[in-house]
């Protein structure tokens, strides 16, 4: 929660001095009052808009034994882009939409299932897609601003290929003498309130708190370069993540803050060879992405 904190503060202070330096650099002198008269109409148009964008994460994966010992630690920077949508539904409500792509290599920290120390290189190259509709609540004053909470609940899907020992590009085609291919999937549901601050036309700040429950989780291991199987399919167990979020738009520019986690236990023996499974998991990513609106 202080690592939270410490990201929101800095981001609320910074958009809120943009917005009103913005606000006052565009007010011509004399307009206030038809300003004021307009505004109702003003802030009640809710806008579609677009969003690309390009995306810095730092990304931390750790994996555990049943005694809560950790087994490996992953870090490292992915980097990406993608867009995202707002639709309005109606008057009321609205659908978001999100696409990333993003790869990267990260330091590996572990051992072998020997027991021997590893330090290496995962390649990671994924995507993600969002789907949400939202409820709009107009809770603010028309005088200096517009309060619009935004309860909402959505689908999401995540993918991802992570290349262990990897010796070549982020695609992980090259992999070590004690690397493999894992293939990751998990899709879930999720459920949670946003709110968003317009100061004008011009200018908003928006916050977005969720909780996601995995409805099917997916890791299809690929030992075959090593003499292994190929097919290795486990489900690791399902567990509620959390993802947080705090964006400014200015014109045509947009920027984000974003912390999420990944949780998954541990998972029962794969139902073909009885003998792999994957251990409780977790993964803790800090992102920054910025673009424009159009």
């Amino acid at each position: 929660m202080k690592t939270k904190v410490k990201y929101i503060i800095p981001t609320v202070v910074f958009g809120l001095a943009v917005c009103s330096l913005a606000d006052e650099a565009t007010l011509p002198s004399g307009t206030q009052s038809s300003q004021e008269q307009d505004q109702i109409e003003l802030f009640s148009q809710h806008a579609q808009r677009f969003h690309a964008f390009g995306l810095v994460e730092s990304f931390t994966w750790k994996e555990f034994d049943d005694s809560g010992a950790k087994l490996l630690e992953e870090n490292g920077l992915l980097f990406g882009v993608g867009i995202k949508g707002e639709l309005p539904v109606g008057e009321q409500a609205e659908f978001d939409f999100l696409a990333t792509l993003y790869g990267g290599n990260i330091d590996y920290d572990g051992h072998t299932m020997g027991g021997v120390p590893v330090k290496a290189t995962t390649g990671y190259v994924g995507m993600r897609t969002e789907w949400m509709i939202s409820y709009l609540v107009d809770v603010g004053p028309d005088d200096g601003g517009e309060l619009i909470l935004k309860p909402g609940a959505g689908l999401g899907l995540r993918a991802w290929k992570r290349s262990l020992d990897n010796k070549g590009s982020f695609l992980g085609e090259n992999i070590g003498s004690m690397g493999y291919i894992e293939n990751w999937m998990t899709m879930y549901a999720k459920v949670g309130i946003g709110a968003e601050l317009k100061f004008s036309t011009d200018c908003d700040l928006s916050t977005s708190l969720e909780a996601r429950l995995p409805l099917f989780n997916r890791n299809v291991a690929d030992m075959s370069d090593h003499g292994g199987p190929s097919d290795i399919t486990i489900e690791p167990g399902r567990s509620v993540s959390l993802y947080w979020e705090t964006g400014l738009r200015y014109k045509n520019f947009s920027g984000a803050l974003y912390l999420e986690t990944l949780e998954f236990s541990r998972s029962a023996p794969d139902s073909k060879y009885g003998m792999f499974l994957q251990p409780r998991s977790s993964a803790f990513i800090a992102g920054v992405r910025a673009g424009m609106t159009f």
